[in-house]
């Protein structure tokens, strides 16, 4: 497997990763908005782990080393959106008086 490969199977990894993030943040913001929000949250979890799992076997072939690039796409999907919403914001008391 090449260089060139992992980045390729990688970069599907993060792709789903985020699809997978974002149908959870639309699903989130839905709950409220609907009458029976365990069920939403039910059958969207079984969407999207059906979706990511049927796209992950479909990329990678089940061959192990295009589901472990994958995997660390998927993984570096989750960190970055993890980690993306906190450095949009700014503690208090970092904040600069104006003058």
């Amino acid at each position: 497997m090449t260089i060139g490969e992992i980045v390729l199977y990688c970069g599907a990894g993060f792709l789903l990763g985020g699809l997978h993030l974002a149908g959870l943040w639309l699903t989130v913001f839905r709950m409220e908005h609907v009458r029976r929000p365990l069920m939403l949250l039910m059958m969207s979890t079984a969407v999207r782990t059906l979706f990511f799992l049927a796209a992950l076997a479909l990329i990678s072939g089940l061959e192990w080393q295009r589901l472990l690039a994958s995997m660390a796409g998927f993984v570096a999907a989750r960190t970055v959106v993890k980690w993306w919403p906190q450095s949009q914001t700014q503690p208090a008391n970092t904040l600069k008086w104006r003058q």
